[in-house]
């Protein structure tokens, strides 16, 4: 009884590792690509990877791979006469999908687009705006989730450690090895908090239908203004390149694959503390390797960013009642 226990410890220990180990570099790959240099079929002889469309894609890419596991896995209970009840529905128009699959498209190209143009730990961070604007619809929706005291609460709090953030990324600019001005910053941080609220139609679109018809989440997972032979070209004469992109793709499918395992294993309060949690590693290596120049008002603002997320998800509120019950 005890090695099993020992066990579970440790196997969860190990996938909560590789969620947030997959979830920082998924983020450092992305603004890796950003700051290099390559050839490439533009006319411009050598210039910074400037594809925020084409790396969506390729996190999409990631995403897929998700789907290929589902798939397998359900393949090999079907073979093995298991149980198939757990998948739900299967007999439903993929057409509902295009909503999300739509919002997805815009709002992770936006985020990427607003990647190239701040800072990696500024991106990580003002994604947690992602909880204002679900939480707002998904009442607006009626999805049966009532938002209580401590809800509003993180909810402002978390548009505090936002306003602290933006306002440090402007105020205390300070350059770094990015060739980006302050405004550029600001608008980068703009386009990632506006990313945001699409991103959260598509959440609550998503979750009303999964609970309409069971689907499973790695189901769920799917798949101009770019020039992507150009992309392909800049892989060619650039290893560095080549292996933060798939850095990206790999990290996405494993870092989706850990998540669903965390929430199934353990809960999905865990989840949001794993996700928010890489988000300090970041800070710290964009720090180290010189992306990032040190200012005050950051680790304010994402300390007030966390005790926001972590209030409107409960893990706050859980822990109080816990510890009243000890």
């Amino acid at each position: 009884m005890h090695s099993w226990i020992l066990c579970h410890a440790l196997f969860n220990g190990m996938v909560a590792t590789l969620m947030v180990a997959t979830g920082t570099i998924n983020t450092l790959a992305a603004k890796w690509a950003d700051l290099n240099t390559a050839g490439g079929s533009n006319p411009v002889a050598e210039h910074y990877y400037d594809h925020p469309f084409f790396q969506a894609a390729t996190m999409f890419l990631g995403e897929r791979l998700c789907y290929v596991a589902f798939k397998a896995w359900y393949i090999w209970r079907q073979c093995n006469n298991q149980d198939m009840s757990i998948f739900g529905d299967q007999k439903f128009n993929p057409l509902i999908w295009a909503i999300p699959a739509m919002c997805d498209l815009c709002g992770t190209s936006m985020m990427y687009l607003g990647l190239t143009w701040t800072y990696a730990a500024s991106y990580q961070m003002l994604r947690g705006s992602v909880v204002i604007f679900t939480g707002l619809l998904s009442v607006a929706l009626n999805l049966g989730n009532k938002l209580k005291t401590h809800h509003w609460v993180g909810m402002v709090t978390v548009i505090v450690g936002l306003v602290v953030v933006g306002v440090g990324d402007y105020v205390f600019y300070m350059g770094g090895s990015s060739v980006l001005d302050k405004n550029t910053v600001l608008t980068g941080d703009m386009l990632i908090v506006l990313a945001q609220i699409i991103i959260a139609v598509q959440m609550t679109i998503e979750e009303k239908i999964m609970k309409k018809y069971k689907i499973q989440p790695l189901q769920g997972e799917r798949t101009s203004f770019e020039d992507t032979i150009d992309a392909f070209h800049q892989w060619g004469y650039s290893a560095e390149l080549l292996v933060a992109s798939l850095g990206l793709v790999f990290s996405i499918a494993f870092f989706n694959l850990a998540g669903l395992t965390v929430t199934l294993t353990m809960n999905a309060t865990t989840r949001m503390v794993l996700v928010t949690s890489s988000g300090i590693i970041i800070w710290v290596i964009s720090l180290a390797v010189g992306w990032h120049i040190f200012q005050p008002l950051q680790p304010i603002g994402y300390i007030i960013l966390l005790a926001g997320i972590w209030m409107n998800d409960d893990v706050i509120v859980l822990r109080v009642k816990y510890i009243r019950h000890m």
